[in-house]
């Protein structure tokens, strides 16, 4: 397969005008200027289209794709805990799915070939996974503070599940939820599991960062209530779990880390853990300033999510990354086009382990591309990226075009 197209963008070079990427076995074997191909036989002409990497969603929650907007911006972050409980028990099996599946469509539409997707039914991950052709990597979410419950055994039966299931395309990994959902014994079990992809919500509300940096305040409050063991709570960090369970490193991925201080973000740094950062669902919030220059100057691969739909205002949002880009630009003045783009190309591939293979159009790679139309308006590739709103024009995952599979599963 031949493509040419009125600007190629690489991701890892510079924009290619009347530029070509050919395609064998769902993989990328060649990208040049059109002047320079040698053998044209059987192209395909995409014309007025700008062709570049798929982009790759760091963080998101598929299932709770039909809440957009159904919660209103709450006071504080215990109290959309509280909401979104209340939601999940009205979600039937069908609507899971249904929900699950819808988010799969909306992000393939605009443009997403890779998400890190948090999943929590095991029990129709199987069969969700055949109904998209989404390049997934399917995070199982884990929760466990009761001090009754056995974190070993836990461990144990996640370990047997995960040696059994893997997605057609993508990889299979661990989400100990968050600090205030998980023990330390729990952490201490994670910390052992060998080669396996993982995240965890991090310091994501000020109400966790008072829990464990002041041992108070509404969410102390509300799991002293469950009867959760709080003595890891007071005088320290969200981080520190992690941290000395031995978490960090370069296969786990800390979402949100909106109230990291200097101390934890120089341990990130450090053990080359990946941060994922969702500008809709910190503006929904109304979190403070996200420390996104100190990430950058102390070397954090630095990556964007779209979170859940949960945490949008307007019903209408969608599961779209060119959003998360513009806010971010927005709320970030002096970070250049072309880095903000690596934040859903090349920095997520390299955190979910597949640096070379998404998220860039260079040969040995994954054919996963999508096309947008080219905007003479707009001087700057780049810029013309960050602007683009709506469905995309063309998306191929390995090298197979969004129409050709599963179409009516996933359109």
């Amino acid at each position: 397969m031949l493509l040419r197209a009125h600007c190629v963008y690489p991701v890892v070079g510079l924009p290619i005008e009347d530029g070509y990427v050919r395609i064998i076995d769902g993989q990328i074997v060649d990208v040049g200027l059109w002047s320079e191909c040698v053998d044209r036989n059987e192209y395909q002409d995409l014309g007025e289209v700008l062709l570049m990497p798929g982009l790759v969603n760091a963080h998101c929650h598929l299932e709770y794709t039909n809440l957009a907007g159904a919660i209103p911006p709450p006071e504080s972050f215990t109290e959309w805990i509280q909401a979104i409980i209340e939601k999940k028990a009205g979600i039937d099996d069908s609507s899971f799915r249904q929900s699950w599946l819808e988010g799969a469509r909306q992000a393939l539409a605009y443009g997403t070939t890779t998400i890190g997707n948090i999943d929590t039914r095991c029990d129709m991950l199987p069969s969700l996974w055949e109904l998209t052709p989404l390049r997934i990597v399917s995070f199982i979410e884990s929760i466990l503070f009761e001090n009754d419950r056995d974190a070993s055994e836990f461990v144990g039966k996640l370990k047997e599940w995960l040696s059994e299931n893997k997605p057609p395309h993508g990889k299979i990994g661990v989400s100990p939820h968050a600090p205030y959902t998980t023990k330390p014994d729990f952490l201490q079990e994670c910390g052992v599991l060998l080669n396996i992809p993982m995240t965890m919500h991090i310091a994501e509300s000020s109400e966790e960062n008072q829990m464990f940096r002041d041992g108070r305040g509404d969410m102390w409050e509300m799991f002293c209530e469950t009867g959760r063991d709080v003595s890891d709570c007071g005088g320290r960090s969200p981080l520190d779990g992690a941290i000395e369970a031995g978490l960090l490193d370069k296969q786990m991925l800390l979402v949100h880390g909106n109230y990291l201080d200097s101390h934890d973000i120089a341990a990130i740094a450090k053990s080359k853990t990946n941060v994922v950062h969702c500008p809709r669902s910190h503006d929904y919030f109304r979190h403070r300033v996200f420390p996104a220059h100190d990430m950058k100057y102390s070397g954090v691969n630095l990556c964007l999510g779209t979170d859940s739909l949960a945490t949008m205002r307007d019903s209408e949002s969608k599961l779209e990354l060119f959003s998360e880009m513009r806010l971010f630009r927005d709320n970030n003045p002096g970070w250049s086009s072309s880095n903000i783009i690596e934040m859903v190309t090349i920095n997520p591939a390299k955190a979910l382990g597949m640096e070379g293979e998404i998220g860039c159009l260079n040969t040995g790679a994954k054919a996963d591309l999508i096309g947008l139309p080219f905007d003479t308006t707009i001087n700057s590739v780049e810029e013309m990226i960050i602007e683009h709103r709506g469905p995309v024009e063309l998306v191929m995952v390995e090298g197979q075009s969004f129409n050709e599979v599963n179409r009516a599963s996933c359109i």
